[in-house]
């Protein structure tokens, strides 16, 4: 088939490429692996076969992810890296109007799958994963991800041959197809096509912190999960996910390399169809991944008693009208008052600590001192309202701020990785009703 136009979806200020072809049930594929241009795709006959092969029975979407391929730049004063991918896959699905589309991701492309499965369960349909895993990184209680012993090593392959027609990418990457002089000169021009190596390198650092396990138990889709003998993601990091991801299943293929469709095509395909075209029951979700904001006038009583009745309610329209502003320029959605205070929602946690630090700047101007809570995690929809133990710990965690203070819980500290936000240790603490103790940390000034 002939290659697809490439058009652009508007991400804020920024556009993102994208390729949509072929018939049949939505599919959106992200390739992974940093090795993202739509364009040069096409040129290896083997990755063309796939794709046209997908366009038989799904209109298939490709798109390049920001930071590579002929999508724009990441923005420098990023939100995070795969909250900002979360929003490239949220525009791409508004420009090619798939409601309810299966999403195929590869390798590093899988915590955005992840997130937005979790954020969204709504609109997606059902989800395949390609050796990918919920950490990259292995850590105490995940002795799986990337091997502390290939991590140093990888990152420096990426700095000095990335995009060399003779480096070892080929040899880690598609060890059953390295000695293909054509195939190698493919690889390389794609790597430079896709990003310079200092911009993979820089991409991979931002990656290796990344943690979406929290995220699994909202993921309502029917999910393929498939390993093709990878040695950077090994089936152990699969398995995981088969465990904590409900209703999925794992495929294991023969031949060993990053993607599936050089040694075991066929297999893959034939999976890839049998899960996208069977007639599944929409979901009606009632839970999902989301990051509270609750926030606190600090020392309302004595400054209510103070004003007088009229000055007080005066007080609370402009602080309520200034809350709404910025939970709507942030992408966030507001619950509800509080009486003295607000309760909002966001689909990134960065976005959710950008509104806070914005909004207690913009109240300080009118004299006004906030205190503000933060905790990622699984919320009960409850008509416009939400519920669930997630909002008590965001309540709890505001309870202990301190004036002017935006405290967040470990959970929104590890998911915003790459965002440029700081934070101070703020200690391990008793919340009130809630077992364990709880890491907390306060954000650190221009997180705006």
């Amino acid at each position: 088939m002939d290659t697809p136009e490439t058009l652009y979806a508007n991400v804020g200020d920024d556009q993102v490429a994208y390729q949509t072809f072929g018939d049949g049930p939505d599919l959106v594929y992200s390739i992974g692996f940093l090795l993202s241009h739509v364009d040069h795709l096409w040129e290896l006959p083997e990755l063309a076969r796939f794709l046209a092969r997908l366009g038989s029975f799904c209109r298939v979407t490709l798109f390049d992810r920001r930071g590579m391929g002929a999508s724009d730049a990441l923005p420098a004063s990023g939100v995070s890296l795969f909250e900002d991918w979360v929003r490239d896959l949220n525009g791409v699905l508004g420009a090619v109007g798939a409601e309810r589309p299966s999403l195929l991701a590869s390798t590093d492309a899988g915590p955005m799958a992840m997130l937005f499965a979790a954020a969204y369960p709504d609109r997606i349909a059902s989800l395949i994963l390609t050796n990918t895993g919920a950490r990259v990184t292995p850590a105490p209680d995940y002795p799986y991800g990337i091997p502390a012993s290939l991590t140093d090593s990888f990152g420096a392959l990426l700095s000095k041959e990335w995009g060399r027609e003779h480096g070892s990418f080929p040899d880690v990457a598609w060890p059953t197809k390295a000695h293909d002089p054509d195939f190698r000169r493919w690889v390389a021009r794609l790597q430079r096509a896709a990003t310079t190596p200092r911009g993979a390198a820089s991409l991979f650092r931002q990656e290796l912190d990344s943690d979406v396990r929290r995220a699994l138990p909202l993921i309502q889709a029917p999910t393929l999960l498939v390993s093709s003998n990878f040695d950077l993601v090994p089936v152990a990091n699969l398995e995981y996910l088969a465990e904590h991801i409900s209703n999925s299943r794992l495929l294991k293929l023969e031949g060993k390399g990053a993607f599936g469709w050089l040694d075991d095509a066929d297999r893959y395909l034939a999976a890839i169809e049998e899960h996208v075209t069977g007639r599944h029951a929409p979901v009606e979700p009632d839970r999902v991944l989301a990051t509270i904001m609750f926030t606190d006038i600090v020392g309302s009583t004595e400054r209510a008693s103070r004003l007088g009745d009229k000055k007080w309610r005066e007080l609370l329209d402009r602080h309520d009208q200034i809350a709404q502003r910025h939970i709507g320029r942030f992408g966030g959605r507001l619950v509800k008052s509080t009486g003295d205070g607000v309760l909002a929602v966001f689909d990134g946690p960065a976005r959710a600590v950008r509104c806070s630090a914005a909004l207690a700047e913009d109240l300080r101007r009118e004299q006004v001192e906030i205190r503000v809570g933060l905790h990622a995690g699984e919320v009960e929809r409850r008509g416009e309202d939400v519920g669930g133990i997630a909002v008590h710990i965001a309540a709890r965690v505001m309870a202990l701020a301190r004036p002017n203070e935006i405290l967040a819980s470990a959970t929104v500290k590890g998911l915003v990785i790459g965002s440029g936000l700081a934070f101070q240790d703020r200690g391990d603490h008793i919340l009130s009703g809630l077992p364990d103790t709880w890491s907390l940390y306060a954000v650190m000034a221009d997180a705006d």
